[in-house]
């Protein structure tokens, strides 16, 4: 990915009404909720990991967020804090999302780590909706890890959901688990909590070595 297509706006078929700024705050909170703080234009960014963000001042976000909760196309969680608000996407506000963004979900992978009782050997698992995907990114995690499958052994099972995506679910989802990974083992697979679009492996190896390897765009 070069610097051209890191800042470039992703593209749009204008089918919908949704705004351009409305558009790009539903990218962000499509795949997991989003407090109302990190959706701030000067941090959008940086919190994306992406090179561009909306035009809303803080004073016009909160209106806009308002009439989307209004609208149907965003939910609300209240918390006593109001920096602590978060959002969501709704099944009407995805299915507009998709009619604009067009998201292939075969290239669309979500792996996390879950720390054991003694914060060392947790579980490593690896949601998508392609069982292709979920393989194809097992595999290049054992090779990068290394992983070796006899010390490592991992368990597949299919399931309707991926993790965080709460607007929309997907039969015949595939979601690989390996236990008892170290958590060392883990950072050289993936750094956090990931999600990922990409169009190869390569591509994906390119992205986690010059620290762009969670872009939420297509």
């Amino acid at each position: 990915m070069g610097a051209a297509e890191y800042d470039a706006l992703p593209p749009r078929t204008h089918q919908t009404d949704l705004t351009d700024d409305e558009l790009l705050l539903a990218d962000f909170v499509f795949c997991h909720r989003v407090c109302a703080k990190d959706l701030h234009r000067g941090i959008y960014a940086a919190h994306n990991n992406c090179g561009n963000t909306h035009g809303l001042s803080d004073e016009a976000l909160a209106p806009v967020l308002d009439a989307l909760v209004e609208r149907g196309l965003f939910d609300r969680e209240d918390s006593h804090r109001p920096d602590w608000v978060s959002y969501g996407l709704t099944p009407k506000g995805g299915a507009l999302w998709e009619r604009e963004r067009q998201p292939d979900w075969s290239r669309f992978v979500m792996a996390r780590y879950e720390c054991g009782d003694d914060a060392t050997n947790g579980s490593y698992c690896i949601q998508s909706p392609s069982p292709n995907a979920a393989i194809e990114c097992l595999q290049w995690c054992r090779e990068r890890g290394p992983l070796p499958e006899a010390e490592y052994p991992a368990r597949s099972r299919q399931c309707d959901t991926v993790p965080h995506i709460q607007y929309r679910r997907f039969p015949g989802a595939r979601a690989i688990e390996v236990a008892r990974c170290p958590f060392e083992l883990w950072k050289r697979c993936m750094p956090g909590a990931t999600w990922h679009w990409w169009s190869s492996m390569p591509e994906w190896a390119r992205l986690v070595r010059t620290g762009r390897a969670w872009p939420r765009r297509r």
